[in-house]
């Protein structure tokens, strides 16, 4: 009896034993995989994956820009969409492949590996390349992979003075914050992306994208040299240089072809006769034609602040300028119009007065006549001389308003042709 309850017993033990063994065992090779390689007391997260502290991890970044969304004027803000790919080793990691059934890659999620925290950083929102839900390739040599695609408002701080025949330096600036280049160092991949296969928005046109390796502007620690030297330590970061040039047929068509033919328009108002009665109203409508694009205008650009106002704006303002000045000129010549009816009514209001002393009886006739004859001549010919001088002015006033625009215009156009196009390279 007794021999049989130990017996008993023992089976339960093994029966549990055998249980608790078959509940423990892997799924499959990867579960054991995690299970061992990313167990807590064996690997931290929090820790870099180097043996020798003062060795720096290694990250290899390759960001490919793949849309260009947007670039606002007004608050220049570049909208774009970006793949980043990245990649460093943490041999803490790294297996045998036969030892795991011949499994050579395997995929697990961000927050359960060492990674660095790389950002854009001149974006406007801040957020990490790598979400921490972000999966990661690990291989079997302990190298590690991520990719990550993700929207960025980046401040871009544009040039205006050639606007809208300008082009524009965007910078991406990727970097970590506050480590140093000794604990984290950024290399750039020697990928170099084509600008044919980056979508962009109808009004600019992507030239070229430029990876360079640099260092941050602002030092994070000093330490002294063996000279005595004060050494300061800055951040590894990698600056992707995006050359955008605008498409200026919008602006074109919209705003430089309508300024022109009011521009023409204004000019015509010197062929007007005097005696139409609408030239200064005409000369009027054009010149509010101006206000309007003015307006346009100022929707469409940033403040200039001390820099010189845009191409554009230069150009708007000097056909403004010229339209004000054929409106005092149109003005002038009324003047000169109404000098001449003046002239006309007071040749009216004399020959009325001779007129009635001849039938009063009052003036001889053979002198009637020759007062007459010399007020007619005196009259005719002020009215002449008025008039003529009235269409004299218009006439010059017509090829110096041309002479003028010329001379605004050609240094507005040398500027365009010299400077378009130009990009600079960060080297």
């Amino acid at each position: 009896m007794i021999m049989r309850a130990i017996l008993t017993l023992l089976s339960l033990g093994v029966f549990a034993v055998i249980s608790k063994a078959g509940v423990s065992s892997p799924w499959n090779e990867e579960q054991r995989w995690i299970s061992e390689k990313l167990d807590p007391a064996r690997y931290d997260v929090a820790t870099r994956p180097v043996k020798n502290i003062t060795d720096a991890v290694n990250v290899t970044v390759e960001m490919v820009v793949f849309k260009i969304v947007g670039l606002d004027s007004k608050t220049q803000l570049l909208t774009a969409v970006t793949l980043s790919n990245m990649g460093w080793e943490d041999k803490r990691l790294s297996w045998n492949t036969s030892e795991y059934s011949g499994m050579e890659s395997i995929v697990v999620q961000a927050n359960r590996v060492w990674y660095p925290n790389v950002l854009i950083l001149n974006a406007i929102d801040g957020k990490t390349l790598i979400p921490s839900d972000t999966e990661v390739l690990v291989t079997s040599e302990g190298e590690l992979f991520v990719n990550s695609q993700q929207t960025h408002d980046t401040q871009c701080f544009l040039k205006q003075e050639l606007f809208p025949f300008d082009t524009q330096d965007c910078l991406l600036v990727l970097g970590t914050r506050g480590a140093p280049s000794d604990v984290i160092a950024l290399t750039a991949s020697q990928y170099v992306q084509s600008p044919e296969n980056i979508g962009s928005i109808a009004n600019w046109q992507l030239e070229s994208v430029l990876p360079t390796e640099w260092y941050s502007v602002e030092c994070i620690k000093h330490h002294s040299a063996l000279d005595g030297e004060v050494q300061c330590q800055r951040s590894s970061q990698i600056v992707l240089a995006l050359c955008l040039h605008r498409v200026p047929k919008y602006y074109m068509y919209t705003i430089m072809a309508p300024t022109t033919i009011l521009t023409v328009l204004a000019s015509i108002v010197f062929w007007l006769p005097p005696e139409c009665g609408e030239k200064l109203s005409f000369g009027v409508s054009v010149f509010f034609g101006f206000v309007i694009f003015q307006l346009v205008l100022e929707d469409d650009l940033a403040d200039a602040g001390n820099s010189k106002p845009s191409i554009l704006v230069r150009y708007e303002l000097c056909n403004f300028t010229l339209t004000g000045v054929s409106l005092m000129v149109s003005a002038f010549t009324l003047i000169l119009r109404n000098k001449t009816d003046d002239h006309d009514a007071a040749k009216d209001r004399h020959v009325t007065s001779e007129e009635t002393l001849q039938r009063n009886g009052d003036v001889p006739k053979s002198q009637d006549d020759e007062v007459t004859r010399y007020t007619l001549q005196s009259a005719n010919k002020v009215h002449r001389n008025w008039k003529q001088i009235a269409v004299y002015v218009d006439r010059i006033s017509f090829f110096l308003f041309w002479i003028a625009y010329a001379v605004f215009l050609i240094p507005l156009i040398v500027e365009v042709a010299y400077d378009t196009g130009k990009c600079e390279r960060f080297t």
